[in-house]
């Protein structure tokens, strides 16, 4: 009777250590499968996986820093041309119908070869007018002098109402423009881009490129030099991304 119990123990005991070994050798082999999957050699990340990780990692520090996203170019448009505006005592060289305003380009007309109102010394000569519907002058710009033109070009944007004026001037060469903001039916001088390409019998509106974001409008130039001041000192100088800025404050140079 006691041979046929130790004869049961001890198979019991077997059973036991080879459902030990068996549950032991289940884990070694989990943990060997998750080892070799962990320390297996991850790919190297590609050139452009890296840029979309880099550019992910500074849009979540400071997405406001990434400002050549939200740059919306401006295009230049035609206006549609006047033929019968009429505006007393001033010359019209040239006219446009820009949505609710009308905008004439030319100069008040001497008496007598005497200056009249309302020129002055230091604001003569051609000039932009602002015109309402009923055709009253809403807004005018500062005269430019008796320049031989003063040709208006009109840019516009597809992510708001802005429209900029560049009008070109010259004599018998071109020697720059002056730059214009026409925002909720106001003219607004923005300022003088003393600038041509590096041949004066090209105009710098061939060279001219506009863009904007939420803070600044930028007119840069296309061309690997240009000229500065042009008429006056004449300096030509490399293009290393010199441009105009306008901050809604300030109009500058910057090189």
């Amino acid at each position: 009777m006691i041979t046929s119990i130790n004869k049961i123990s001890l198979k019991n005991n077997k059973l036991v250590l080879q459902i030990l070994n068996n549950f032991s050798m289940n884990k070694l082999l989990t943990f060997c499968l998750l080892s070799t999957f962990a320390c297996q050699e991850k790919p190297p990340i590609s050139e452009n996986e890296k840029e979309n990780l880099s550019s992910t990692s500074v849009s979540t520090v400071n997405r406001n820093d990434l400002v050549t996203e939200n740059n919306v170019k401006y295009h230049q448009f035609k206006a549609d041309t006047l033929t019968n505006l009429n505006i007393p005592g001033f010359e019209i060289l040239a006219s446009y119908q820009l949505k609710n305003v009308k905008i004439a380009e030319g100069y008040y007309k001497p008496v007598d070869g005497i200056m009249v109102a309302p020129d002055t010394e230091r604001d003569q000569g051609r000039r932009l007018l602002i015109l309402n519907n009923k055709n009253e002058i809403i807004s005018k710009s500062k005269g430019v002098g008796e320049v031989y033109l003063n040709q208006p070009y009109f840019y516009k944007n597809d992510a708001n109402e802005n429209i900029l004026i560049v009008c070109q001037l010259a004599y018998e060469y071109y020697f720059g423009a002056e730059a214009y903001l026409l925002q909720n039916d106001r003219l607004k001088y923005l300022g003088n881009i003393d600038i041509e390409s590096k041949s004066m019998e090209i105009p710098l509106l061939d060279i001219l490129r506009i863009k904007e974001n939420k803070k600044i409008i930028t007119f840069s130039f296309e061309s690997d030099s240009i000229l500065l001041k042009p008429g006056d000192k004449d300096e030509l100088v490399r293009n290393n991304n010199l441009r105009y800025e306008y901050d809604y404050k300030t109009f500058r140079l910057k090189k």
